[in-house]
């Protein structure tokens, strides 16, 4: 089992939301404590959360520009459940390179508050009172002294997640709601490791292969099961089908046309000949 800090609304999540964000974090060699960390600051992970403000939306608070240069629109991103945004944040992610495994904690949220400035001291200001960017955030300015720097922006993230590392940890399944590709290659790994008959084909036929130990049993129910990913991909072969039918309906009409054509061309021929 793997570990989240129990940052504010974490708990609110689904069981496959948090293997996603943990399985998502290590694709990228980031911590995701400090990515939650984020998102619970950012939305409380409120996928529909939208801020008056501008316009940012989902759990990582998209502008509409950077939800645009993501290849979706803040319209689409409501339409999405928190898991499915999980996609686009790790494209905003990848597309951070000043954010490295070597970064602060704090530099997490300023990969989404002000990318421009991950790295730099914490003297260093941001904005000061009367601009559009302080005046928006003033709330970050922990002194009151009228200018939001660098550390005021990472102190908020760094509270955060000292508060919730003095409490529990979540203990995460990695498995919830895996890809079938995923369970399948851990279901190969754990009947290597434990059974002598290892070499035999997978079955998914709801069957335990024979020599796969008890232990193993749950995961192969997870590989048989109808789970919300395993109905999802059910669902898109069926379109698949019906897209595929189509396209045989439209390749008939095309042969008899050129079955049509070829008609014409050998009657025009055998008129040339008899005319010749």
């Amino acid at each position: 089992m793997a570990q989240l800090l129990r940052v504010r609304g974490i708990e609110r999540t689904t069981p496959g939301f948090r293997a996603e964000l943990i399985r998502m974090a290590n694709r990228l060699g980031l911590r995701p404590d400090a990515i939650a960390g984020v998102m619970a600051l950012e939305s409380g992970f409120n996928p529909q959360a939208v801020n008056p403000n501008g316009g940012a939306t989902g759990i990582l608070q998209f502008m509409p520009n950077t939800a645009k240069a993501l290849g979706t629109t803040t319209a689409e991103l409501l339409t999405m459940n928190a898991t499915e945004q999980l996609k686009f944040v790790e494209l905003y992610f990848r597309r951070t390179p000043k954010l490295t495994p070597g970064s602060r904690i704090g530099d997490y949220y300023l990969a989404v508050f002000m990318p421009a400035f991950i790295g730099m001291p914490d003297v260093v200001p941001i904005a000061a009172k009367g601009s559009k960017v302080y005046d928006q955030n003033a709330v970050l300015d922990r002194d009151k002294d009228g200018v939001l720097t660098v550390g005021d922006v990472r102190a908020v993230l760094e509270s955060e997640i000292a508060r919730a590392s003095g409490v529990p940890p979540l203990e995460v399944d990695p498995l919830a709601q895996a890809t079938p590709q995923e369970l399948a290659d851990q279901a190969l790994a754990a009947s290597a490791s434990s059974s002598p008959q290892a070499s035999r084909p997978l079955c998914f036929g709801g069957q335990v292969p024979p020599g796969l130990e008890v232990s193993n049993l749950q995961l192969w129910e997870r590989i048989a099961g109808l789970g919300a990913e395993q109905q999802a991909f059910r669902t898109m072969l069926e379109r698949l089908e019906a897209i595929a039918r189509r396209l045989e309906t439209v390749a008939a009409r095309f042969d008899a046309r050129s079955d049509w054509e070829s008609e014409v061309v050998r009657r025009v021929e055998k008129l040339e000949e008899a005319t010749a």
